[in-house]
């Protein structure tokens, strides 16, 4: 017989009320209730309960707080086997590190940008760095982040009172990080190095800086098709060389496999975002067991969403695959299969299906089976190239104008991608949805 453990058991939880901590806290009241309004106000409780975790002396760390609930919370003990191995589980337990947990569609930007700006108001830090694992949710976070930086309402509520920064400049990671800039970038131009001026703005400045980690999920559980990539996210955040702090990770899906993340100290789960109408509740069709789907069917429900909808707006499906040789190897099954159904040209096809990834395989096998399957469009074409064409497309799927109606890809669901017209989520192999990370 399994033993099943509740998720609200196991969210870390905070016994510091203090007046320092709370005088803090609470000082910020009238910016949150301007920034987070309607259905989205609990986004206040998570932002108050981040930052009593940030300002608290009776928490130095991680592991203080984790200690602390060990020997409060009875099911803690049940679901770990001790205290060390509780710990083991916290990469980041000797800095101010926690997560939180806020369904998709919950407006995560708008929680991070609050965070942040905050934490500058206050003087808590100097800098602020939001990490995100794509460019375009990098695109997204940007956007956001410009517009209410912009909103002269925020600006003067700030400027009442009296903080240290009250309009935070909204840079990317290829420009100067100066005291009072937040910093938006994708942890790939990280690693490369390439255009980014993060070491130069960011080496020795750790200790003053809050680390925001978006779609952190790709941080502790990585995604197979660029498992060595993600694990140098974490890499990153510990090095000595930054010697980073303060570091929150927001995620809609805070699961590390079929484990819930250990470190979680506000939580805004799935049920809660539909029971609060901030999201939809969808319509999950649930096969009894998993067979290889046929596009016949897929393609028969895709046209009933078109006929049906498509006056409106035009319904999109996407295909999840496992790894990122396979999802291009689908992709052209999927156009082979639109061109014989449809009686369309290969290059008509090719504008109504694309395939989305994080990057190209390395290894030489799998990179030479993307090769031969993505079908070369002229002499100047690459796998390279189509995927950032793709990449591109990507950013005006939901516009009228746009020809893309199906999307295959190996982790668009799990990134934070902002769209309105996806109708059909496809698990073309059965371990695409095995994990709760993806199911949820």
């Amino acid at each position: 017989m399994s033993v099943q453990f509740r998720i609200a058991d196991q969210l870390l939880r905070m016994d510091d009320t203090s007046d320092a901590t709370e005088a803090v806290v609470r000082k910020y009241d009238a910016f949150l209730n301007l920034l987070a309004t309607g259905d989205y106000a609990f986004q206040r409780g998570a932002i108050r309960e981040t930052l009593r975790f940030l300002v608290s002396a009776k928490y130095p760390d991680l592991e203080r707080l984790a200690r602390d609930n060990w020997s409060s919370q009875p099911a803690l003990a049940k679901r770990h086997d001790s205290i060390d191995a509780f710990l083991e589980k916290m990469p980041l337990r000797d800095r101010k590190a926690a997560s939180i947990d806020i369904a998709t569609g919950g407006g995560k930007s708008y929680l991070m940008y609050g965070l942040a700006v905050i934490a500058l108001a206050e003087g808590l830090v100097d800098r602020v760095l939001v990490l995100c694992p794509s460019l375009t949710i990098e695109d997204g976070l940007l956007e956001k982040f410009t517009a209410l930086a912009g909103n002269p309402q925020l600006a003067e509520i700030m400027k009442e009172l009296g903080a240290r920064v009250v309009i935070p400049a909204i840079k990317r990671g290829n420009e100067t990080i100066q005291p009072g800039d937040i910093c938006i970038e994708n942890i790939h131009a990280v690693y490369s190095g390439t255009g980014s001026s993060i070491a130069d703005s960011f080496k020795g400045h750790g200790a003053r800086t809050l680390v925001l980690n978006d779609e952190a999920h790709h941080l502790f559980s990585p995604d197979d098709s660029d498992e060595a990539s993600m694990k140098k996210w974490l890499q990153f955040l510990v090095s000595s060389d930054y010697g980073f702090r303060y570091l929150i990770h927001v995620t809609g899906t805070a699961y590390i496999g079929n484990d819930y993340f250990p470190d979680v100290i506000y939580r805004f789960g799935l049920k809660q975002a539909v029971e609060g109408k901030v999201v939809k509740k969808p319509d999950y069709i649930v096969e009894d067991t998993y067979k290889p789907q046929s596009w016949d069917k897929i393609h028969a429900v895709h046209e009933k969403n078109r006929v049906e909808y498509g006056h409106k707006l035009r319904p999109i499906t996407i295909v999840v695959t496992q790894e990122i040789a396979r999802c291009v190897e689908v992709w052209k099954e999927l156009v082979d299969y639109l061109v014989k159904k449809k009686k369309i040209s290969r290059a008509d096809a090719e504008k109504k299906a694309i395939w989305v990834t994080s990057g190209i395989p390395t290894a030489k096998a799998a990179k030479a089976r993307v090769e031969a399957a993505y079908s070369p469009r002229d002499g100047k074409d690459s796998p390279e190239k189509r995927r950032k064409d793709n990449l591109a497309a990507l950013k005006s799927v939901d516009d009228p104008g746009s020809p893309v109606e199906w999307i295959v890809s190996v982790s668009m669901l799990t990134e934070g991608w902002d769209v309105k017209n996806v109708f059909q989520i496809v698990p073309h192999e059965s371990r695409a949805f095995s994990s709760k990370l993806l199911i949820a």
